[in-house]
């Protein structure tokens, strides 16, 4: 639990420097830090590589649980980005319901592909939303961001590389984290 909480510390703080250096929380979320910052994105802030962007449209459901338990099993940091849903009510209803949070960052913690379900971590530390199906997820998640491990110079430090398991452990010795869609690379 302790742990758990240092994490959450970390991401809070290093959102905090970074929405001061970008001059406001709102240039950073919901998608906007790319916007607000020239870098390939916030997997390229804490790890010196760029991510791929996938459109979850554009997989099949078998194909996208199998990159995505892939990616679990090779360590890659992976996070989808919910659609931005909050003016749809019947929308906003279910994801509440699932505690999907509208134009929201979340780390993929684990796939089943049998089950055909996912389990996500959102970085803010509450309402993790656990055994969505894949249709759901299809539903409510435009895309998925998969990750190289860390250079050895860049920001995580001198031969940093991923570790232990993948999910939010793989990238928390990285350094500081980022909340809200900052810490979307933790997956």
């Amino acid at each position: 639990e302790a742990r758990r909480r240092d994490e959450e510390l970390k991401r809070r703080d290093a959102e905090k420097a970074l929405a001061k250096e970008t001059g406001s929380y709102d240039l950073i979320s919901g998608g906007n830090i790319n916007k607000a910052m020239t870098f390939g994105g916030v997997h390229e802030l804490l790890t010196g590589n760029q991510s791929k962007r996938i459109a979850t449209a554009s997989m099949n459901d078998d194909k996208l649980l199998s990159r995505m338990a892939a990616s679990l099993e090779n360590n890659e940091p992976i996070y989808a980005g919910s659609y931005s849903f909050n003016d749809d009510a019947a929308m906003k209803a279910a994801g509440d319901k699932m505690d999907i949070i509208a134009n929201h960052a979340y780390a993929i913690e684990k796939v089943d592909v049998e089950a055909g379900t996912i389990d996500l971590q959102n970085p803010w530390g509450i309402r993790h939303p656990k055994n969505i199906s894949i249709k759901d997820f299809k539903k409510f998640y435009q895309s998925i961001d998969v990750g190289q491990p860390a250079k050895a110079d860049a920001v995580s430090g001198p031969g940093h590389q991923f570790s232990d398991g993948g999910g939010v452990d793989a990238v928390i010795d990285a350094g500081s984290q980022v909340g809200d869609n900052v810490a979307m690379t933790l997956a």
